[in-house]
C-alpha cells in the first residue's frame, strides 16, 4: 500500500542560496537567520517523522539515527551559541568599565595639565 502525500517528494531539498537561512550558521550576528534555518529543519523534520512512520524497518532506523544527530547537534548549537552571548556580554560589559577608567585618567591628566598651565598667584 502506497501512502501518497501533498507534501513534495522526498529527494526535494531545500534551494540553497547565498541568503538562505540553509545557509546561516550560529555564530551569524542576527539571530535570525539561526532562528530561521531551526525552523526550517524542524519543518522538515516533523513531515519525516510521520512519513518515517508509515515506511518500512530500513526507513525507520534511518529516521531515528538522523533525529538523534539532529537533536544533538542543536542542543549543541543551542549551548554554544547561549554561551557565546553570555561571554560576549561579559565581555562587553568588562570593556565598558575598562572605556569609562580610561576616559577618567584622560580627564585627569587634561585637567591637571591645564593646572599647570595656568598662573601662579605671586
Amino acid at each position: 500500500m502506497t501512502h501518497k502525500t501533498s507534501h513534495s517528494s522526498p529527494s526535494a531539498k531545500p534551494q540553497k542560496t547565498k541568503d538562505s537561512p540553509v545557509n546561516a550558521s550560529p555564530g551569524d550576528p542576527g539571530d535570525a537567520g539561526f532562528r530561521t534555518a531551526i525552523g526550517e529543519l524542524e519543518g522538515i523534520r516533523d513531515e519525516l517523522r510521520v512519513r518515517a512512520h508509515l515506511a518500512g524497518m530500513e526507513i525507520k532506523d534511518a529516521w531515528d539515527d538522523l533525529d538523534t544527530r539532529y537533536l544533538a547537534l542543536r542542543d549543541l548549537a543551542e549551548g554554544a551559541r547561549d554561551e557565546a552571548v553570555t561571554k560576549a556580554r561579559k565581555g562587553l560589559v568588562e570593556i565598558r568599565k575598562e572605556l569609562h577608567a580610561l576616559r577618567a585618567r584622560i580627564d585627569d591628566e587634561d585637567t591637571s595639565d591645564n593646572e599647570g598651565d595656568a598662573p601662579k598667584p605671586s
